[in-house]
């Protein structure tokens, strides 16, 4: 979907709760810069980041870092809440693959565009599963810091969450093949087009958005957003 409104969710409980690995894949495109906006989050968004989306990052909280990007979970290990802060100056207007990753065992990642930027604060190795007690909401068209009438300034051509940790090969392929529609193992969500011209005005009930994996996690609009925005066609192979 593209530009300042649309905001849209499924109530879910204990979602990816006990997952000992997760993937969150996105195509995107900012219009904006030096932002906090996000795109997905697997809550309400509360301002905290432990729901499972990449955000944009104004400037780092941990690692100081300015325009980079921001992931995090909530975990039963030691650590609890891994989160990551990527690179400076990863924010752009242009196409971007964004992918959140994490698998117990392992420290938390960001990869672009399919590399990983070295990061500018990273926690520790978390050994555990998701605590997916307070992942009560798929909202796709805002990140956590979003808060009632602000959505993704941008386009969201395609999200992805799987209940596993892609592997370094499956994210370079991904982004090699720019949309392609194969799928991977253990995918539980899959978001794209649902065809709706911005500017229409949609009742709340209606299933704008359908889930293509198969799992049936369709996303309605949001109360308040009931004048829909425009939702990308999937993201094709660029030129």
């Amino acid at each position: 979907m593209t530009g300042t409104g649309g905001r849209y969710t499924r109530t879910v409980s204990n979602f990816a709760n006990g997952w000992s690995g997760y993937t969150v894949t996105s195509w995107i495109k900012s219009d904006l810069t030096l932002d906090d906006q996000g795109w997905f989050n697997l809550m309400e968004p509360d301002q905290s980041d432990t729901a499972g989306g990449v955000r944009y990052d104004a400037g780092g909280a941990s690692g100081g870092g300015t325009d980079t990007m921001k992931f995090g979970l909530f975990t039963s290990g030691a650590v609890s809440n891994p989160q990551v802060e990527t690179a400076n100056n990863v924010q752009t207007t242009e196409v971007q693959f964004v992918v959140g990753r994490w698998s117990s065992g392992e420290q938390i990642e960001i990869w672009i565009d399919g590399v990983q930027p070295t990061p500018v604060y990273q926690t520790a190795i978390e050994t555990g599963t998701i605590v997916g007690t307070t992942y009560t909401q798929i909202t796709l068209g805002a990140g956590p810091k979003e808060t009632v009438g602000q959505n993704w300034d941008g386009t969201i051509y395609e999200t992805r969450v799987y209940n596993r940790a892609l592997s370094q090969g499956e994210i370079e392929s991904m982004y090699a093949m720019r949309g392609s529609d194969t799928i991977l193992n253990g995918l539980q969500l899959w978001y794209r087009d649902s065809g709706i011209a911005a500017g229409t005005t949609i009742p709340t009930t209606t299933n704008l958005i359908k889930d293509l994996s198969g799992a049936g996690q369709h996303l309605t609009a949001s109360a308040a957003d009931t004048t829909a925005a425009e939702i990308a066609i999937a993201y094709q192979r660029a030129a």
